[in-house]
């Protein structure tokens, strides 16, 4: 499966709340991470962003999934000018995973 196309831009210091719905997609027992690199292939972590350590929150999982990226001033503040790739994982409770979103980001000096 090919991911959705989603390029984002984020500003060091500023906050920034994206929110997901996954349409007629119940994520029940579902988690989320949300991953971002400085290279696609072999580059940094940059922010790795799960349910786990609230960078992720549920709106509601059933009938559509909907969750929220969460990109507090904390988190911002400590990225590295630049740009990179990112990725949205669904992980799925029978061991399956799916790439939902993926593109470019740019973090821009606050």
């Amino acid at each position: 499966m090919t991911p959705g196309n989603w390029p984002i831009t984020l500003v060091q210091g500023q906050t920034k709340l994206v929110k997901v719905t996954w349409t007629n997609k119940d994520l029940t027992g579902c988690t989320v991470r949300y991953l971002a690199k400085n290279s696609p292939v072999d580059g940094d972590l940059e922010l790795s962003l799960t349910d786990a350590n609230s960078g992720i929150t549920w709106v509601s999982r059933t009938p559509s999934g909907c969750f929220q990226i969460n990109f507090t001033p904390t988190i911002t503040a400590n990225l590295t000018e630049g740009s990179g790739d990112h990725l949205v994982w669904v992980d799925f409770p029978d061991g399956s995973k799916f790439p939902l979103l993926s593109g470019s980001y740019q973090i821009r000096k606050g």
